[in-house]
């Protein structure tokens, strides 16, 4: 099921990343006040016919906002969440641009009896029992906050002084700490009690608790993919896939460990603003 998954990850990866791009400002080159004092000289002689470049405009920050779906995969099956993120994005150079983030997001799975093999004492947590013919598993609500950095490869800005393009298309690698609050109930038991995860041990256990504050605290990395339409030099909307992971494996993202290493697939519908 999972690596049936990641097979349509990576073809999306690829359809998406044909290209890519750094943030640029969009700019008239009449307009002086997107000009650095340092490059004030070249732009002078460049409207005087002695230099035949303009000089290079000013970056901008860039404010981005979005939601959209978002999916935690696993061992217990997955229902339809939501997420949203808050970025602000910089270029380095014509082709790179790095940008810092807060993601989050609300997940949920329908547990139940899986008929996956799976060995008799994989990591659960107290009364989930385990067979070599399946196992039983929690449902499950999961709540993430990350805040995470990003590096933003950009192919089709190589050069300065090219017009910008209206369609931009992106990919994307970045490090994230991950915070996940998640709470689990018995799908075989009318009791309705959710119970907070808490405590993962090397024994691979996770107790219960009626309590909170239990959040799991974890390296994270992502890959993603996207596009942005430019609609004037302020702003862009665009749409964007992205990948977390945890760097070692952890498989109580969604309350169950049946050997998975969990991860969450988000598609955010974007708005971004430049900021002069």
């Amino acid at each position: 099921m999972v690596s049936k998954k990641y097979t349509v990850l990576i073809a999306l990866l690829l359809t998406f990343g044909v290209s890519a791009f750094a943030q640029t400002s969009g700019w008239d080159w009449k307009d002086s006040s997107v000009v650095p004092v340092k490059s004030i000289t070249q732009y002078n002689e460049f409207k005087q016919n002695k230099n035949p470049f303009p000089p290079k405009p000013r970056n901008a920050w860039e404010v981005g906002l979005s939601l959209g779906p978002s999916f935690l995969e696993g061992d217990v099956n997955s229902k339809l969440g939501f997420g949203g993120s808050l970025t602000f994005r910089k270029a380095i150079t014509n082709d790179l641009s790095i940008r810092f983030g807060y993601f989050g997001s609300f997940n949920y799975g329908n547990g139940g009896k899986y008929n996956q093999n799976a060995p008799i004492g994989i990591p659960g947590y107290a009364g989930i029992p385990s067979t070599t013919s399946g196992f039983t598993a929690p449902n499950y609500r999961n709540k993430t906050h990350m805040v995470g950095v990003d590096l933003i490869s950009s192919l089709n800005t190589f050069s300065n002084y090219r017009g910008d393009p209206t369609v931009n298309v992106y990919i994307l690698g970045g490090l994230n700490l991950l915070a996940s609050s998640v709470k689990v109930n018995d799908p075989l038991t009318s009791s309705g009690t959710w119970f907070y995860c808490k405590n993962y041990t090397t024994t691979g256990l996770l107790g219960l608790s009626k309590q909170g504050g239990h959040e799991m605290w974890l390296l994270t990395g992502s890959v993603g993919a996207g596009f942005a339409y430019k609609i004037n030099n302020k702003y862009n909307v665009g749409f964007e896939e992205r990948l977390t992971a945890p760097f070692k494996r952890f498989g109580f993202l969604d309350g169950f460990d049946a050997g998975s290493n969990d991860f969450y697939l988000y598609s955010g519908f974007k708005i971004n603003y430049n900021l002069f």
